[in-house]
């Protein structure tokens, strides 16, 4: 059993991807391997309730704690909204918690962690970084966007001190593995790739029982990376084609209020804006969806795709990162062109008049999620940790 420290740009609840991706790594590591976990995060808002934790707040100028286990402990972080003042003031306390505490291994989860640890090995689970911008021609889904691009060329330089002096960066799929290494200038030795598990896993999803597309769902930020523009206008002709169809958009973000207007304008009554709801609720809409989109212009390893697979539904997603390494096209799922609303639109019409070969895709995913749980992808990282103490 090893003493681990994950450090985590946000945490659950009310996280992204790359919060839910440390939760899950800190869980897994726990439950599998019996590692004592800590994790540092900036995130003020409280974890989710896991057994046994010991949650520590490290607010700005007073530290307080609160007790809740023994095994387990988050310490949070709370200062000024401004990342690089956030670094130094991060930097001092983390490195002050690691001299006392002394662990074994460090696990980074990039982005917007910029500290390196003197003499604690450490690898990085790249979430993405400020290259997303570069690779994707497009702006930062980030609400530090702004700092981003006022200071782009000091936090490429503290991002490539920190990759560069990694033992490992495992990123979510092989083409994100490659990009890293390139913009970064990394060995390709030491730049692996894992992609997330799945997490919420239904034995028994109703959609088994079901026939046919009833109930289409989009869950994500709403925002032009994750394509939702192209989603609702396609959501739109195919509502005026099919009436028997319901839309449910789960999620929040810089183009929710401009969705709402556009439903509301063209009086689209069977598209339903949910908003950000907390996991629980998402899972009814996860329950009651007979395929999922994934319109994303650029994506590593989506948690809608993992928990699509998870409760058996069908996906249409981009062709494009991580998704097209886990979509196999018309077996797992159905790969499109990213960017273009008719795309959407024509793989929609395809699986609703193709029935047998949507069938086909819920039974091969019905085969294939058992082996691509957390539980099983939680190994690699167990590797690393076994390879570090072996030197």
């Amino acid at each position: 059993m090893a003493k681990i420290v994950i450090l985590s740009g946000d945490f659950p609840p009310h996280s992204k991807g790359t919060g839910k991706s440390a939760y899950r790594l800190a869980k897994y590591l726990n439950l599998k391997y019996k590692h004592e976990i800590s994790i540092i995060t900036g995130d003020r808002m409280h974890s989710f309730n896991i057994s046994p934790v010991r949650e520590i707040l490290l607010p700005f100028f007073k530290k307080d704690y609160v007790e809740i286990g023994s095994k387990w402990k988050i310490y949070r972080m709370q200062v000024p909204k401004v990342p690089l003042f956030q670094n130094l003031v991060h930097s001092i306390k983390i490195s002050k918690y690691l001299r006392t505490e002394k662990p074994d291994y460090i696990f980074i989860i990039s982005p917007a962690i910029y500290y390196s640890p003197k003499n604690i090995p450490y690898s990085i689970k790249n979430g993405g970084c400020n290259y997303i911008a570069k690779i994707s021609n497009n702006s930062l889904d980030s609400p530090y966007q702004f700092y981003f691009k006022l200071f782009y060329f000091l936090i490429y330089f503290l991002e490539k001190r920190l990759f560069q002096k990694a033992e490992k960066i495992i990123s979510v799929s092989k083409f994100e593995s490659l990009v890293v290494s390139k913009y970064y200038n990394i060995e390709n030795t030491k730049s692996t790739h894992s992609p997330n598990g799945i997490e919420k896993m239904d034995e028994n999803p109703p959609i088994l029982s079901r026939k046919g597309i009833k109930s289409i769902l989009f869950v994500g930020s709403l925002t032009e990376l994750k394509g939702s523009e192209i989603l609702i206008n396609a959501f739109h002709e195919i509502s005026q084609k099919h009436i028997d169809l319901t839309f449910n958009i789960v999620g929040d973000g810089p183009l929710y209020h401009s969705i709402l207007k556009y439903i509301k304008e063209n009086n689209i009554t069977r598209i339903k804006c949910r908003g950000y709801l907390p996991s629980k609720e998402i899972v009814k809409y996860y329950r009651q969806a007979d395929l999922i989109i994934i319109p994303s212009l650029y994506d590593g390893c989506p948690n809608v795709l993992l928990e699509a697979f998870g409760f058996n539904i069908p996906v249409i997603g981009s062709n494009v990162g991580g998704i097209k390494e886990l979509i196999v096209h018309e077996k797992t799922g159905v790969l499109i062109k990213p960017g273009n609303s008719c795309e959407i639109v024509y793989a929609v019409n395809y699986l609703l008049q193709n029935e047998g070969i949507y069938e086909k895709i819920k039974s091969n995913i019905l085969k294939k999620k058992k082996e691509m749980t957390w539980f099983e992808r939680i190994d690699i990282f167990q590797n690393i940790i076994e390879e570090s103490e072996s030197f």
